[in-house]
């Protein structure tokens, strides 16, 4: 065992036994998070890797006999869901037979994907990924099977890589993106990141940029293919609403506040209103979008 291997070895126990530790924690951080939003009151069994058998898929055998191993899909959130729905249409249409399951981190990807993918019927079983303790992992492998896991954006996670490189389930990180500040935090915990990195089969990035900072932490993506958001079909209905908000606001400028959070919403008002008053007076709008996570 070389010095390396073994620093590395240790961190990850390290790193274990810190999930392990804070694991009465999570509990109380699921309830905090349900005062604004109860759905974090569901399936805490999931979050800790046990399932009930999937409800929300007609042939469940499938899933567990290894007879087709499902692929699997992980989009923590809304806008990962989102991103990632183009490819996973492509997916269900190129491989009718295989049976696919979405996994999430927070409620409003779970909706979201319940929501967007009702063409579907069938096809998809949903679950929260559980969090990255070894033994909820190992079970979630244990349980789901899957052949292929494909890992929308920033997603990495040490003991969960470690175990799919275990069971053999090459992992694949499409639309991944890192920022400067996430690369210091990963070139930070060396020792921890860059095996989780390497245990990707494939990484697919979305801008050279990303592709050089994620190279630092141990493994060059092999394509650059752009953000898989910007491959949406275009929306009809909202295109229509557009083009009527164009004409209604005529030729002011539009200020657009784009994916607040609750409680952002008066600070963007605030320094809006300001500006507008003091700078441009009466010939701007502005226009909020709030993402709830």
């Amino acid at each position: 065992m070389t010095q390396s291997s073994g620093a590395q070895n240790i961190a990850r126990c390290l790193y274990g036994w810190g999930w392990r530790l804070a694991t009465p924690l999570l509990g109380s951080y699921l309830l905090y998070r349900s005062l604004w939003q109860p759905e974090y009151r569901q399936h805490w069994d999931e979050r800790f890797g046990y399932w009930r058998t999937p409800s929300n898929t007609p042939d469940t055998h499938s899933y567990h006999t290894g007879q087709v191993r499902p692929l699997w899909v992980h989009a923590v959130s809304v806008g990962e869901t989102a991103a990632v729905l183009p490819l996973l249409r492509q997916c269900a249409a190129a491989w009718p037979e295989v049976p696919i399951l979405l996994t999430h981190g927070t409620p409003t990807g779970r909706a979201t994907g319940a929501l967007r993918l009702k063409d579907l019927p069938g096809r998809i079983a949903q679950s929260y990924l559980p969090y990255d303790l070894p033994g909820a992992v190992e079970r979630f492998f244990q349980h789901w099977n899957p052949g292929i896991g494909l890992i929308v954006e920033t997603e990495v996670w040490p003991n969960l890589v470690a175990a799919a490189n275990r069971h053999q389930v090459p992992l694949i990180a499409v639309n991944a993106r890192l920022s400067p500040r996430s690369l210091a935090r990963g070139q930070r915990f060396r020792s921890l990141i860059e095996p989780a990195v390497r245990g990707y089969s494939m990484i697919i990035a979305q801008t050279q940029d990303d592709a050089e900072r994620i190279a630092h932490l141990g493994q060059r993506p092999e394509f650059v293919t752009g953000n898989l958001k910007f491959d949406q079909p275009a929306d009809f209905v909202l295109q229509a609403r557009g083009r009527g908000w164009r004409s209604r606001f005529g030729d002011r400028l539009v200020i657009l506040a784009a994916s607040t959070r609750e409680g952002k919403k008066r600070w963007c008002w605030r320094a809006g209103s300001a500006w507008c008053s003091t700078v441009i007076r009466d010939w701007a709008a502005s226009v909020t979008a709030c993402r709830r996570c």
